[in-house]
């Protein structure tokens, strides 16, 4: 009984459900766990994810949802480590997505430094040993580097400001 009270007291209730812009996403707390499997989206879904910024900001769409964000808090200050619950796949692939955007001619102007610095921290951390993984990231990453020219300034600033996700914190 001592040990059920115990972790009924331990107990901490979620934050809030927020909504956050994929600029002001900490990418650089975000760490995928071990239990996560492989890394699957394919080069059908990364077209689909630039089709859908393309055509949502030529439609003017103050704000396009990509999903939903489960993390889980391992610490209750603002740098603890946030293991993605879902949404790696979305995760990844935005990641890459931005990672390639950062290496175009005019980033400078839209990327700021601190969020480079997120993102290749986030990018640091995550190692893919499994084949699935590597042959799927390689050709998303061709698949981004092929339609990059058409992810002009406005596009890109429409992803960072405009494109939200749900963002669930569990402890």
């Amino acid at each position: 009984v001592r040990d059920a009270l115990d972790f009924t007291q331990q107990y901490k209730e979620p934050d809030e459900p927020k909504i956050l812009s994929v600029s002001d996403l900490p990418f650089e707390r975000f760490t995928i766990p071990p239990y996560q499997r492989p890394y699957k989206w394919n080069i059908k879904n990364v077209n689909q994810l630039i089709d859908d910024i393309i055509t949502f900001c030529d439609k003017g769409t103050e704000e396009y949802r990509l999903g939903t964000l489960v993390l889980h808090k391992r610490g209750t200050d603002a740098t603890s480590p946030l293991d993605i619950v879902d949404g790696q796949q979305r995760s990844i692939t935005l990641m890459l997505l931005l990672n390639e955007l950062s290496k175009v001619d005019y980033q400078e102007e839209i990327f700021s430094q601190e969020f480079c610095d997120s993102m290749k921290s986030f990018l640091s951390k995550k190692q893919f040993h499994d084949s699935v993984s590597m042959i799927h990231i390689q050709e998303n990453i061709n698949a981004i580097r092929y339609r990059i020219p058409e992810l002009t300034k406005k596009y890109v600033k429409f992803l960072l400001n405009n494109c939200c996700l749900v963002v669930i914190s569990l402890y």
